[in-house]
């Protein structure tokens, strides 16, 4: 059936309160399930829970925002909740009519956070209950270039379905760009936040600042 046509017939056959996403080569930690089960019961508010990530066999530990205001924010320009690691609750996906869609395969589990923007809360608890097994086989290294185009195409709706949060996050988010001659040496570095733009020679001279004027004509 390929991976999210059978995604969405277990949620179909799915019966429990809670929906708990496990990856056949990650591993979550013994209390995992205890700790989210615990936070959503005590939480009605919130549909969609996270957890710290840990990859192996490096080591490195992934921590995306906790509180609901950044994690909103944040899926306006990526991915904010480990999908291996969450816990969603299943009426949330029933009462609204809300799957996971193929067009949007790898990165189906974005746009299925995104799609619940309007109709629920998100957290993402910061102790680390889930081991992400990281290795050169894994969808986000072997599909990366479906999974940009996967991730302009969700940016897309999630800026049309939620204007006003949009406008929020290009007033607030800030991006900075590297410009390095030769694939190696820092040149500039642009840094774009709301309306203004500073420009940086290597990485750290002051070169200049713009800012954006918008005009209404009558």
């Amino acid at each position: 059936m390929g991976i999210t046509p059978s995604r969405n017939k277990l949620l179909k056959m799915a019966q429990g309160e809670y929906i708990a996403i496990f990856d056949h080569d990650d591993i979550s930690e013994p209390n995992r399930l205890e700790r989210q089960v615990a936070y959503l019961d005590a939480h009605p508010d919130v549909g969609v829970l996270g957890a710290g990530v840990r990859e192996f066999p490096s080591g490195k530990e992934v921590h995306y925002p906790e509180n609901d205001a950044e994690i909103r924010m944040g899926l306006m320009w990526g991915c904010m909740i480990t999908h291996s690691a969450a816990m969603v609750r299943r009426d949330l996906l029933v009462k609204n009519n809300i799957c996971y869609e193929e067009y949007f395969s790898p990165s189906e589990d974005y746009a299925l956070w995104c799609r619940l923007i309007p109709y629920t809360r998100f957290h993402n608890l910061p102790e680390v209950l889930f081991r992400y097994r990281f290795h050169a086989n894994n969808t986000s290294k072997s599909q990366a270039d479906k999974m940009d185009r996967a991730t302009y195409a969700i940016r897309a709706f999630a800026k049309a379905d939620n204007p006003a949060l949009y406008e929020e996050y290009l007033m607030r988010a800030e991006h900075t760009t590297r410009v390095r001659l030769f694939g190696c040496i820092p040149f500039l570095k642009i840094v774009s936040k709301g309306v203004r733009t500073r420009v940086y020679l290597f990485d750290c001279i002051p070169l200049y600042t713009a800012k954006t004027v918008i005009k209404m004509r009558g």
